[in-house]
Parts: structure tokens; C-alpha cells; sequence
């Protein structure tokens, strides 16, 4: 865990450690999965269906290796181009 030094004011430094995560952050995205007469099963296929939506996993795998600034650009314009064709092929006239 990484710890980065923070100033309290009072002239002293206080470790905390650091999680990536702003620490006066008010938004925080919650999910909660309800479990019904213990099926188990059930609760975990629903949450595996809500985080694949949001798209957690798509991430995760994006993310398991490291990718060059200039390839992440272009992805980035793939993606973007592919989204525009998907559009437009959705409003051709009639």
C-alpha cells in the first residue's frame, strides 16, 4: 500500500495511505444486489450482469497491460468512428 504524506496544519505530518481515490469525494457509486431465500446463485448472475453492463470488465481487461499513449489515442478514434457509422447507419432517410 502507498502512503503519501498529507499537512493537518497543526505542524505535524499525518500518513494516510493512498488509494487513488479522492478522500473528500461525496459521490460514491454504490450497487447493492438483493438476496432472495438464500439463492445464492441467483444474486451472484445478476451482479455479474450489472457489472458487465457498466462495463467493469471490458476495463479490466483494457487495463491488464500497459498501453501506449498513441495507441490509446487511436482505439480512442476507432471507437468513436464506430459509434458515428453505427449512428448514421441507424438515421439513413428513407
Amino acid at each position: 500500500m502507498l502512503h503519501c504524506d498529507t499537512w493537518s496544519g497543526s505542524g505535524w505530518y499525518e500518513k494516510k495511505p493512498f488509494t487513488g481515490i479522492a478522500w473528500g469525494s461525496t459521490q460514491t457509486r454504490r450497487m447493492e444486489i438483493k438476496v432472495f431465500n438464500n439463492n445464492v446463485e441467483k444474486a451472484l448472475k445478476v451482479a455479474k450482469k450489472k457489472l458487465a453492463g457498466e462495463g467493469l470488465f471490458r476495463e479490466l481487461k483494457r487495463r491488464r497491460f500497459y498501453e501506449k499513449p498513441s495507441v490509446r489515442k487511436k482505439a480512442k478514434q476507432r471507437e468513436a468512428q464506430r459509434r458515428r457509422q453505427k449512428w448514421l447507419s441507424k438515421r439513413k432517410p428513407e
